[in-house]
């Protein structure tokens, strides 16, 4: 997303009513053209997977049917190259690290100050999406190629430790890539 002023379409899934119009609120003042959809719980959500209507979402933390990370697992086990933000009501720096590593691109506090930053954060997190998935693409690409040379190849780093082979020098090694990369 280079700008600000594309017509992004988002889906809100938040089960309080007043939470939920704050942040449709904000989205309208900063971004009018910008299509919001809400929803009150992942298994209402779960009817849209894989998500192909929307370019981001964004979750609540504590939901009725699910708490905590598991509303993350669960998204993004149904959409795993869609842009993902946490929505939640605690402060809590260890509950934003945990969302993240489950995949959330970020999370943003429901305070007036964390809802001002929401536009900007979801296009970063729309960016960051795009570009892991594109890394990803990038390394099956790379990997594929690997893969399709009857010679032995493999990727070191600066130690020499084995960062990626392909099936020739597995084949010759006789070990797995779990035992062989690291």
């Amino acid at each position: 997303m280079s700008s600000g002023t594309e017509s992004l379409r988002l889906l809100i899934i938040e089960d309080n009513p007043g939470d939920q119009r704050l942040i449709e609120i904000e989205l309208a003042d900063a971004q009018p053209d910008w299509k919001v959809s809400c929803r009150s719980t992942l298994a209402e959500a779960e009817i849209l997977s894989p998500f192909d209507d929307f370019d981001c979402l964004l979750s609540d933390l504590g939901l009725p049917d699910a708490s905590g990370i598991e509303s993350v697992l669960r998204l993004k086990s149904w959409a795993p190259e869609k842009a993902l933000v946490v929505l939640t009501s605690l402060d809590d720096e260890r509950v934003a690290q945990e969302a993240i590593r489950a995949g959330a691109q970020d999370y943003v506090v429901k305070s007036d100050a964390g809802l001002s930053l929401l536009p900007r954060v979801i296009r970063h997190a729309i960016e960051r999406q795009q570009a892991q998935t594109a890394l990803e693409a990038s390394h099956r690409t790379s990997q594929a190629l690997l893969d399709a040379s009857h010679d032995i190849a493999m990727l070191l780093d600066a130690e020499g430790h084995i960062l990626t082979l392909n099936t020739e020098a597995e084949q010759y090694l006789n070990a797995p890539p779990d035992a062989l990369v690291g």
